[in-house]
Parts: C-alpha cells; structure tokens; sequence
C-alpha cells in the first residue's frame, strides 16, 4: 500500500500515508470489505479492495465501491488489470451487489484507456470528484 499511496495520492504533506486499519477490521468483519489479490509466481503484485454494503440513499440498492486498486508497474501493460477488474464484478455480483463503482485517478497515466474500457463495458461516468485542502 505504501507503494500506492507514493505513487498516485495527493496532498502526501497534509493526509500522509496512515490507515485506519481499526476500520477495515470493522468493515471486515461485517463482511463488507472484501479484497482481491494479483500474484505472479507467489508474489504479490496487485490487489483491489471494494466495500460492499447498502446505499445509504436507496437501502435496497447493494453496491459495492471501489476503495483502492493497485497493480505493480511491471504488470499494466498486459491485461492483467483489466482482469482484476472483470473478476471484481464477477465476485461482487455473486455477494449480492446490484452496482458496482470505482473511482480512477485523473493523474493515471493509463486514465483515459481505463475510462475507455470501462465506457465500452456499459458503466456511466456519473461523478467526478474534486479535492482541496482547508
């Protein structure tokens, strides 16, 4: 995670890398996180963890959200990632979520393909985040 964290968060001086690990604990055994790992050869090169629940603005509504991914730069280049995401839809469905939702990095070099690729497998670019340090 660290790794991750140095590579794609902003504002690294004001929100250093720090994890509420008591939380992913909760949400853990509240069976709402749930996490997915990429290895190669034993090794650990990616993961992806989404946090599945009911929305809190439409209860019958599960989805589960995005809550990071991460895929080591000697593995973009094949389709390695584009699995991690296919598998997570896969998964999710199968635990109950009706939606599903992630939130790329604008500073990701590989953006505007991963967008692409997630337009053509019928997602809706409905959001856009914005953040500024007070």
């Amino acid at each position: 995670m660290r790794k991750h964290h140095a590579e794609v968060y902003d504002f690294k001086d004001t929100c250093p890398f720090d994890p509420l690990w008591e939380e992913y604990f909760n949400l853990e055994r509240a069976g709402m996180l749930h996490i997915l790992a990429v290895r190669h050869g034993g090794v650990l090169v990616g993961y992806m963890g989404l946090i599945l629940g009911p929305m809190l603005h439409s209860r019958h509504c599960i989805r589960a959200r995005g809550d990071s991914y991460y895929l080591d730069p000697l593995f973009r280049r094949g389709r390695t990632g584009l699995r991690m995401f296919i598998e997570a839809e896969i998964r999710m469905k199968k635990l109950g979520a009706m939606r599903i939702e992630f939130v790329p990095k604008k500073t990701l070099d590989s953006y505007e393909l991963l967008v692409k690729w997630f337009l053509k497998r019928g997602y809706l670019e409905n959001e856009t985040c914005v953040a500024k340090i007070l």
